[in-house]
């Protein structure tokens, strides 16, 4: 199995944890600086090796070309005899959005149980970093007629961007599996921008105090990549008015705890 991420990506250690559970051997494709000088082997890295993923360090710029190195990689593997199965950056494709349109089946099931049940309109907000979140839960709440906005709020690019591209992998996927569904790209997709902040996987100090609020207060950690962002803009965005996600709010927690780690000496400031 070969994957790609940052050096602390959540979907590259699921990855190799998956791998390592299936007997197959894992290759990430990790994105740092400098290559010669990788990070120090802490957070989700560090569980990456203890499942025995090998690393290969490519720089941002090389990031963007992450095909030509997936190709490469992959036929590299095949002169070894071996069988590569790529997985694209945060598995977001037509076979990976199958996650969360069973997630939205369970959603649906949740909201029933809730106050009001499952008729009540809800905004159910999430981190969107790839894309296949978004489009997986745009898809399942049609196919499952979920009464829910959908709402993506972006912790790297823009809007722009995501519209793009959670457009294309919801299309691709009702195309592929011939979904009886109408799908439009203005109407459907919801994305809150101006939440990136100093950049993917950067956290500013107000960022960081909102994670340690919510332990110390719910004591539930979110992690400082995805939903430590998401949150934080939600609640900005509910400070400026408390009525624009509706009556009832389910704010999605898609993991990531161990990140944590490669901050520590950022939170420290705050402890």
């Amino acid at each position: 199995m070969i994957t790609c991420g940052g050096a602390q990506s959540n979907h590259s250690r699921a990855t190799a944890i998956s791998a390592a559970r299936l007997g197959l051997r894992c290759r990430l494709l990790l994105r740092t600086a400098n290559p010669a000088s990788p990070p120090p082997l802490q957070g989700n890295l560090l569980l990456d090796r203890l499942a025995g993923a090998e690393i290969v360090w490519i720089t941002p710029d090389e990031y963007r070309r992450r095909d030509e190195f997936f190709a490469r990689e992959a036929d590299f593997l095949r002169r070894e005899g071996r069988r590569p199965y790529i997985i694209p950056e945060g598995a977001s494709n037509p076979v990976g959005v199958w996650g969360y349109i069973k997630a939205a089946a369970e959603l649906g099931d949740d909201m029933a149980r809730l106050p009001g049940g499952a008729e009540k309109p809800t905004t159910v907000i999430h981190a969107l970093g790839s894309g296949g979140t978004s489009a997986g839960f745009i898809l399942g709440a049609r196919l499952h007629r979920l009464n829910a906005r959908m709402v993506s709020i972006n912790v790297c690019d823009d809007r722009a961007y995501f519209t793009r591209v959670i457009g294309e992998i919801c299309e691709s996927t009702i195309a592929a599996y011939h979904l009886d569904l109408e799908f439009d790209r203005q109407r459907d997709i919801e994305i809150i921008d101006g939440y990136v902040g100093r950049g993917y996987a950067l956290s500013s100090p107000a960022e960081l105090d909102l994670i340690r609020e919510v332990v110390r207060t719910e004591g539930i950690f979110l992690d400082p990549v995805y939903t430590g962002k998401a949150f934080y803009g939600m609640v900005q965005e509910l400070r400026r008015d408390r009525k624009c996600f509706g009556e009832r709010i389910i704010f999605i927690h898609t993991g990531g705890i161990f990140a944590l780690f490669a901050q520590a000496e950022e939170f420290a400031a705050l402890l």
